[in-house]
């Protein structure tokens, strides 16, 4: 219990302690759930300025509140191509929580190895803001086609957080 390693790689924590000199800079406890408030998750904590197993003397403790934009809590950042599964989708249409405001997102469709005609990254509309529920658009398409199907991103200069093809 005295050795951790954090198994999928070097990343920073979701919630770290405080700076030095915070009341949470010694250690943090979260909540069991984040709380979903609008366009933001919320997690309550705990935190004191003592380390754990320190003297109990001088430790202050009390209740934080973290907030994060909803479900940007890790993403696919940078420049490349990300080709999911055969997905069914669950909706009409494709939904993006993005980041393209340095970059852009470029999406199409694949079915049995060729791309779905209407649905080609050429005719996709850039995504090139930054919004936590965009639908996907192409020049003559916006409703998903019918049965499963393979999505391709292209990513460039930008963060993917998150797809959905759930009805909204």
């Amino acid at each position: 219990g005295n050795s951790w390693t954090r198994e999928e790689a070097n990343r920073p924590p979701i919630l770290d302690v405080g700076p030095p000199g915070a009341w949470d800079d010694g250690q943090i406890y979260s909540a069991s759930a984040p709380v979903r408030n609008g366009d933001e998750l919320w997690q309550y904590y705990s935190g004191c300025n003592l380390e754990h197993g320190a003297s109990l003397t001088g430790m202050v403790c009390s209740i934080g509140l973290a907030k994060a934009k909803y479900n940007r809590l890790a993403s696919l950042t940078g420049s490349g191509v990300i080709h999911t599964g055969e997905i069914a989708p669950k909706g009409p249409y494709l939904h993006l929580n993005y980041d393209g405001s340095q970059g852009e997102v470029l999406v199409e469709l694949i079915k049995n190895g060729q791309v779905i005609p209407g649905f080609e990254k050429q005719n996709c509309i850039p995504l090139t803001g930054d919004s936590l529920d965009q639908v996907v658009r192409w020049t003559t398409q916006v409703s998903l086609p019918q049965g499963s199907f393979q999505i391709k991103f292209y990513i460039n200069s930008s963060s993917l957080f998150a797809f959905s093809t759930q009805a909204r």
